[in-house]
C-alpha cells in the first residue's frame, strides 16, 4: 500500500536554502506519495503554512535572513501552528546544535547528508504521531463508542510510535489500560486492562507521583481542557521508562460534572537518554570524562552559596601543566593524550569530591577545594605532588610539573564564579614567571590597590618605551602547493631578568587600559615596517602580515584614521598586504562599531579576519553582520580532529559556511602531517601551526623559506567531494577503533572496542542503503566486506588469546592483523574514488 493512501492528503513542507536538496527530499517524498511543498527562505515558508498549515516541517537551520531556529520560534509561537511537527535537518552535527534543535521545539534532528531510508522512516514515524495526536483532539467530539472505534483505526499507528491509550471513569477511578499500554510495561493484555487508579499511580515513580496527580486533576477543575505530562513508570521487569501521556476530559452533558478522560501514552525513554547523552557531553571533557568549565562554573556558583549560608571558606585551584608542548613533540600527541587522561585521574584521587576537578582547557585543570584556609596550602601542594610523581606509560617513565594559582572566597567584596577563575588564572601566570612547579596564592587587597596596579601597567609602558617589545612570526601556506601567503604577528617581551614573556603574563593586564591602544599601534607599524623590509630582501610583495586587534582598539574612533597614517609611512606596501584579526569576545561586545570598522577599513584596502571562529555561540551573526574576508578555524577543533570525529564535522559545517558566504579559510593548529592531509580531504587548503612553523623571529623568516617544503601526502591530497565524505568519516572511525585495539592489547586501556562487526560504526556506513546503492555494482565492494569481516575475525582471534593467556606471543598474529588492516584501508580509498 502506498503512503498516500495510508496518509491521504498528507502535505510535508520543505525549508531549505539549497536547491539541490529541495529537490532530492521533495522526490524521495513525492514518490511515497506525500503532498510535497518546498520553500528557499524561512519568512515565505511561514506565510504558507500560515494560509495552509502542512501536517510536518522538515526545516534546515543554516539559512540566510533566518535561520531555522528563528523559523520554529515563529512556528511554536503561534497557537494555529504549534502543534506542527518540526524536524530540523543540517549538516552540523555538533552537541550545541542539537541540543538547542529539542530546546526550540524539535521532534528530531536529521544530519546532512541524508540517508534516504533514515529520512522516509523519521518522516514517517512522526506524521504517524502527528495523527494519533490529530485522533485524541477527535475524542473531545465524540462519545465513548466513537473513542473505541477510533483506538481500533489506530492499532498500526500505536504499535510503530510504542504508544498505548487509556480511560479514566471519573464515577470509581478505575482506569482501562489497552492492550498496547500493557506492552509497553511489559504486561499481559489483561492484567492491566481494569485497575485502580491508585494501583496504577503505584507504578509511577514516587518523584513524580504529586506531578502526574496534579496534572490529571487541572482538567477537573476546568483551569484548563486537556492533560499533558512526562513521566517515569516502572517496567514489569522492574526498570524505569519515559512516558509522554496527553489527555482530554471527554465531553458530557452541559453544566454536568465530567465522567471520563481518555488520552494516549508514548514510551519516550529513548528521547530522553538521547538528550540525557548530549547534556553530559555538553559538560564533560571529551578525553577525561571530567566536568569541562561550563558544568564546574555552575559547581562553583552553587559551592559559593553554600559557603555564604555555611560560612565555610572555599578555594579554586588553577593548574597549568609545565612545558606539556615540548613533551608531546618528543612522544608524540598519543601519548600526550594518555598523560592527560592518567593526571586527570590523579587529581581527581586527589580532591576526592565529585565535580571538584574539571578539564578547561588543552593543558589546564581547576579544582574546587573547601575547608579552613590554613589547610588549602597543605592541599594544593598535595596537588602538586600528584602531578609530578613519575608516571609509566609504554616503555616511557615521564615527570611532569605544574604550576598552580590559587585564589580564595568569600574575598572583602563581591565576586562572581568567572571572576574567581579568572583570579586564580591570573595567580597561576605569577607562579610560572617565579620558576614553575609551584604555586601562587592570588591577593585580592593587592589586586585592588591602584599603586600595585600602577606599578605594573609603568613595567609594561617603560618596556614599550625602551623597545623591550619584539615580534615573532607565524607562516600561513597552502598546503596543497608549499605557496607562502603570509605571518601572523605575534607579540612578546623580551624582558632583561624575567627572559621571553608569553603574551599572557601580560596582555590581560592592558586589555581594558589606554596602553593597549598603544601597544596595539607598535605591533601595527612594526609589522608593516617589516613587510617593507623583506620586499626590500626579494620576498615576494603579494605576502601578508595579520596583526590581533584588541578590544578598545576596535572601539578607538581614531582608530582608522591613525591607520592610514601609518600606511602612509610604508608607500612600498600595499593595504591589502596587511590583515587585521578581530577575535569574537572582543567584537561581540559592540557589534555596531566592529562592523563599521570594517567597512571603513575594505573602503581603505585593509583586509580583516575572524579569529577563533567556531567557539563562541554568534558565528552566524558575525558573518552576517561583520563583512571580514577571512575565517580562521579555531585550533581546539584543528588539534583534535585526528582522535574525535566531531570536530572533523564541526570543520567541514564551517568550511560549508564559507563557501556559502564567500569566505576565505584558514585553519589553525596544524600539528601534524596528518592535520595537514585531513584538511586537505575536506576542501581546506590553508593552514597555519606548529606541523608549518613555529613563531620565529624576523631574522629566522628567510632561513625557514629557504629549507620549507611541503609534504608528499599533501601534494597528492585530492579534495572529497559530499559523497565522499561519509566514507572518510568512516575511515576515522575504524582508525579510532584499531588505535583502542592496540591500546588494550597493549595494555593502555581496560578494554577492548566492540568486536562483532555488526556493531562497529563503520559497518553501519559499510551497510548503509547509501553506500549499498553507490558501490554495490562495483566488484571491489564485495572484497571490502570480506576484508572488514576477514579483520574483525583475526581481532576476535588475536584478543581472545590475550585474554587466555596475558603473556603469549602476539607479534606473529598481530602482524597478520596489521596486513588486514593495510590491506583493506587500500581498498577503502580506492572505492572511494569511485564516489
Amino acid at each position: 500500500m502506498s503512503a498516500q493512501a495510508e496518509h491521504p492528503r498528507t502535505t510535508v513542507m520543505i525549508v531549505d536554502d539549497t536547491v539541490a536538496n529541495l529537490r532530492l527530499l521533495s522526490t524521495l517524498l513525492g514518490t511515497q506519495g506525500y503532498r510535497v511543498v518546498q520553500f528557499p527562505r524561512g519568512a515565505l515558508a511561514l506565510r504558507a503554512a500560515a494560509h495552509t498549515p502542512p501536517d510536518l516541517i522538515l526545516l534546515d537551520i543554516m539559512m540566510p535572513e533566518m535561520d531555522g531556529f528563528q523559523v520554529c520560534q515563529h512556528l511554536k509561537a503561534d497557537p494555529r501552528l504549534a502543534h506542527i511537527p518540526v524536524i530540523f535537518i543540517s549538516a552540523a552535527a555538533d552537541v550545541e546544535h542539537k541540543v538547542r534543535a529539542f530546546t526550540e521545539g524539535g521532534v528530531d534532528y536529521i544530519t546532512k547528508p541524508f540517508q534516504e531510508a533514515e529520512v522516509l522512516a523519521r518522516v514517517n514515524t512522526h506524521l504517524k504521531l502527528r495523527q494519533t495526536q490529530h485522533a485524541l483532539e477527535q475524542h473531545q467530539r465524540h462519545l465513548e463508542q466513537r473513542v473505541q472505534e477510533q483506538v481500533q483505526q489506530l492499532h498500526t499507528a500505536l504499535q510503530a510510535a510504542q504508544a498505548g491509550t487509556w480511560k479514566r471513569h471519573l464515577h470509581d477511578d478505575s482506569l482501562y489500560l489497552d492492550a498496547h499500554y500493557a506492552r509497553l510495561l511489559g504486561y499481559a493484555p489483561e492484567t492491566l486492562a481494569n485497575i485502580s487508579r491508585d494501583q496504577w499511580l503505584a507504578l509511577v515513580h514516587p518523584d513524580d507521583q504529586v506531578r502526574v496527580m496534579n496534572a490529571l486533576c487541572q482538567p477537573l477543575r476546568r483551569t484548563t481542557d486537556h492533560y499533558e505530562i512526562e513521566y517515569r513508570i516502572r517496567h514489569h521487569d522492574g526498570h524505569w521508562i519515559w512516558l509522554r501521556s496527553i489527555g482530554q476530559v471527554m465531553p458530557s452533558e452541559p453544566h454536568a460534572p465530567p465522567e471520563m478522560m481518555a488520552g494516549i501514552d508514548l514510551d519516550i525513554t529513548e528521547q530522553k537518554n538521547h538528550q540525557a547523552q548530549l547534556d553530559y557531553m555538553a559538560r564533560h571533557d571529551a578525553l577525561t570524562g571530567l566536568p569541562n568549565r561550563i558544568a564546574f562554573t555552575e559547581h562553583l556558583h552553587t559551592a559559593m552559596a553554600r559557603s555564604q549560608q555555611t560560612h565555610e571558606p572555599l578555594a579554586v585551584a588553577y593548574i597549568d601543566l609545565d612545558d606539556l608542548i615540548a613533551l608531546n613533540e618528543t612522544y608524540g600527541r598519543e601519548v600526550g593524550d594518555q598523560l592527560i587522561i592518567a593526571l586527570g585521574q590523579r587529581l581527581r584521587d586527589s580532591v576526592r569530591i565529585r565535580h571538584s576537578i574539571a578539564r578547561i582547557g588543552g593543558d589546564e585543570f581547576v579544582a574546587l577545594l573547601s575547608g579552613p584556609n590554613e589547610s588549602i596550602p597543605t592541599r594544593v601542594h598535595r596537588l602538586l605532588q600528584a602531578v609530578s610523581q613519575p608516571m609509566t606509560l609504554g616503555a616511557d617513565t615521564l615527570v611532569v610539573t605544574a604550576s598552580i594559582g590559587v585564589t580564595r572566597y568569600p574575598q572583602g567584596r563581591n565576586i562572581d564564579a568567572d571572576q574567581l577563575l579568572r583570579q586564580a588564572d591570573q595567580a597561576m601566570y605569577q607562579a610560572k614567571l617565579a620558576g614553575k612547579n609551584r604555586y601562587h596564592i592570588f591577593d585580592p587587597e593587592q589586586d585592588q590597590n591602584p599603586r600595585e596596579r600602577y606599578v605594573k601597567l609603568e613595567a609594561i609602558r617603560h618596556a614599550l618605551n625602551r623597545r623591550e617589545f619584539i615580534l615573532y612570526y607565524q607562516p600561513k601556506i597552502n598546503m596543497r602547493s608549499g605557496q607562502l601567503l603570509g605571518f601572523e604577528a605575534l607579540i612578546r617581551w623580551q624582558h632583561p631578568e624575567q627572559g621571553l614573556v608569553p603574551p599572557g603574563a601580560f596582555i590581560p593586564l592592558i586589555e581594558q587600559h589606554p596602553l593597549s591602544i598603544a601597544v596595539g599601534d607598535w605591533v601595527i607599524e612594526t609589522a608593516l615596517q617589516q613587510l617593507a623590509d623583506w620586499q626590500q630582501a626579494g620576498l615576494d610583495r603579494s605576502i601578508t602580515v595579520s596583526v590581533n586587534v584588541s578590544t578598545l582598539q576596535l572601539r578607538d574612533p581614531e582608530f582608522a584614521a591613525r591607520l592610514q597614517q601609518q600606511l602612509d609611512k610604508q608607500p612600498s606596501v600595499q593595504p591589502g598586504q596587511l590583515e587585521l584579526e578581530i577575535l569574537e569576545t572582543g567584537a561581540i561586545e559592540d557589534m555596531s562599531s566592529a562592523s563599521e570598522l570594517i567597512a571603513r577599513l575594505r573602503q581603505m584596502g585593509v583586509h580583516c579576519a575572524l579569529d577563533d571562529f567556531g567557539t563562541g555561540y554568534s558565528s552566524l551573526t558575525f558573518l552576517k553582520q561583520l563583512p571580514a574576508t577571512t575565517l580562521k578555524i579555531d585550533q581546539s577543533f584543528v588539534r583534535q580532529m585526528l582522535a574525535d570525529i566531531e570536530h572533523v564535522v564541526i570543520i567541514h559545517s564551517i568550511l560549508g559556511l564559507a563557501q556559502s558566504f564567500d569566505r576565505f579559510v584558514v585553519a589553525e593548529g596544524v600539528e601534524t602531517e596528518a592535520h595537514g592531509r585531513l584538511l586537505l580531504e575536506l576542501g581546506c587548503e590553508f593552514g597555519q601551526g606548529y606541523g608549518i612553523a613555529r613563531p620565529m623571529p624576523a631574522t629566522s623568516v628567510l632561513q625557514w623559506l629557504g629549507a620549507w617544503q611541503v609534504p608528499v601526502t599533501w601534494y597528492r591530497s585530492v579534495t572529497l567531494n559530499a559523497e565522499q565524505i561519509p566514507s572518510l568519516l568512516a575511515e576515522l572511525e575504524h582508525e579510532t577503533w584499531y588505535q583502542t585495539l592496540s591500546d588494550y592489547l597493549s595494555g593502555q586501556t581496560p578494554s577492548p572496542p566492540p568486536l562483532d562487526q555488526a556493531c562497529c560504526r563503520f559497518s553501519r556506513w559499510l551497510h548503509s542503503p547509501a553506500t549499498r546503492h553507490a558501490l554495490q555494482y562495483d566488484p571491489s565492494f564485495d572484497e571490502l566486506e570480506q576484508q572488514h569481516a576477514a579483520l574483525h575475525a583475526q581481532a576476535n582471534t588475536v584478543v581472545h588469546r590475550y585474554q587466555t593467556d596475558p603473556q603469549a606471543d602476539l607479534e606473529t598474529p598481530q602482524a597478520q592483523l596489521a596486513a588486514l588492516r593495510t590491506a583493506f584501508l587500500h581498498q577503502l580509498q580506492h572505492l572511494r574514488q569511485t564516489l
